[in-house]
């Protein structure tokens, strides 16, 4: 996410990719037992898609469509479809999670879309989808008076990241499919751009011993496309204030998309007398 996605006119059409794509690219993830799995697989899949801008469009007072789209993405855009790819078993699964995922309690509409990726994580991590991995020593706490969305009035975020040299300490205990959000050096701005991590470890008995080496996979403005690159040079190549980091988890209830009311309980008949 190089800049927030900003409002600008839709033709209020629904952008969805056709269920027969979607079910193909479900196919291929068959076999996989773990969610990190899925995720390295969905991620390797759309791998070469196009870079769009601002592919989401819409504003405070247009009608919001649900975009499923395949044929591109922006940083945001693109982990949400291969986190919806990695827990769907269908293609209408996928739409359903992708809802879930980009809106607050899925309610499909503008102001609730999570238009900073701080509100997104903490609304995903309430959902149960992720495990909050920034916590505990060596992070450290900013806060930002965000103002970068049109239509959105200012908030203030504090949240915690990880220094970049902190990384090196954590490699180990990373996994395939984590996802990892650089939190932005402007004081209006929480994060500028999101990805995921493929956890590349040796081989041989030899090379066991040395440390796994992360790979970033995101949709690159700069590269124009989705692309994979080691996490060391984005980290040389971008300023910024630190990292968070995240995992996704499966839920504990697949397909608990809304909550139920519970079950009355039947109170036996009384007899009547006489």
């Amino acid at each position: 996410m190089a800049r927030p996605r900003r409002a600008h006119a839709s033709d209020g059409s629904a952008r969805v990719a056709g269920p027969q794509e979607i079910a193909a690219l479900l196919r291929e993830l068959r076999g996989s037992a773990s969610l990190g799995e899925r995720m390295r697989r969905a991620a390797r899949l759309l791998r070469g898609r196009p870079y769009v801008e601002n592919p989401l469009g819409g504003g405070p007072n247009q009608r919001e469509n649900l975009t499923l789209s395949l044929a591109g993405f922006d940083c945001v855009t693109y982990v949400e479809t291969v986190l919806a790819l990695a827990l769907a078993r269908s293609a209408r699964d996928v739409r359903r999670w992708l809802r879930r995922i980009r809106y607050k309690d899925g309610r499909l509409a503008w102001c609730a879309r999570h238009h900073y990726m701080i509100e997104w994580v903490r609304e995903n991590i309430r959902q149960g989808l992720l495990t909050d991995l920034t916590r505990g020593r060596g992070t450290r706490r900013l806060i930002r008076r965000v103002n970068r969305v049109p239509g959105l009035p200012p908030r203030t975020l504090r949240f915690r990241c990880f220094p970049k040299k902190q990384l090196a300490k954590l490699r180990e205990r990373l996994r395939d499919g984590d996802l990892i959000f650089f939190a932005s050096t402007k004081p209006n701005l929480d994060v500028f751009h999101v990805g995921l991590l493929l956890v590349e470890r040796k081989s041989s008995r030899a090379e066991e011993a040395a440390p796994p080496r992360l790979i970033l996979s995101h949709a690159s403005r700069r590269r124009g496309r989705v692309v994979e690159q080691e996490l060391e040079e984005f980290l040389r190549e971008n300023r910024m204030s630190g990292v968070l980091l995240t995992r996704p988890r499966e839920p504990s209830v697949r397909h608990s998309w809304r909550t139920r009311a519970p079950a009355r309980r039947l109170r036996p008949r009384r007899r009547r007398r006489g």
